[in-house]
């Protein structure tokens, strides 16, 4: 099921599915295009508040995957900004192969494609669960900074993440 709304409306939900199990997330982002900064962003703030599993992959998420593989999680959760023409600071949270079976698409700002990173993980983590955390940009402008709508968002994930995730 793909849910996305405003955090406070599906907070329980993604609390629900990530709760008790060992996550390893990868922030993904470019600092330079202002709201694509907010994967990244957000691995950089969990990983100041001590959580180990957490990877800033930047704009190289399949470089890491093998760093993921390695820790043996339960799930892997890809932190990414997304451009799906919903409203700003909107939350979306699926599992990478609903998103990949369903006719919506939420393209996310990176290559390679979600398709392939799920792809390498189901071979090397075939009983890993793998999710899409994505956030509705404002603006991805080069040399912008992130807006405070998604700084906001992102700064509620950061603290909602670091209680529920370890």
């Amino acid at each position: 099921m793909i849910v996305y709304g405003v955090f406070e409306e599906i907070k329980d939900r993604i609390s629900s599915i990530l709760s008790g199990k060992r996550a390893f997330i990868l922030g993904i982002g470019n600092e330079l295009r202002g709201d694509d900064y907010v994967g990244s962003y957000i691995a950089l703030n969990l990983k100041l508040r001590g959580l180990k599993n957490v990877v800033d992959a930047g704009l190289s998420p399949e470089s890491f995957l093998e760093v993921a593989a390695r820790t043996r999680p339960d799930a892997v959760v890809f932190i990414d900004a997304v451009e799906a023409s919903l409203e700003p600071g909107t939350i979306v949270f699926a599992s990478v192969e609903e998103v990949e079976k369903s006719e919506i698409v939420f393209p996310t700002t990176h290559k390679p494609s979600y398709s392939m990173l799920y792809r390498y993980l189901k071979f090397r983590l075939p009983k890993a669960e793998q999710y899409l955390l994505g956030v509705q940009v404002v603006d991805t402008s080069f040399g912008k900074n992130m807006t405070e709508t998604i700084k906001r968002i992102a700064d509620k994930l950061i603290d909602f993440l670091s209680t529920l995730v370890q």
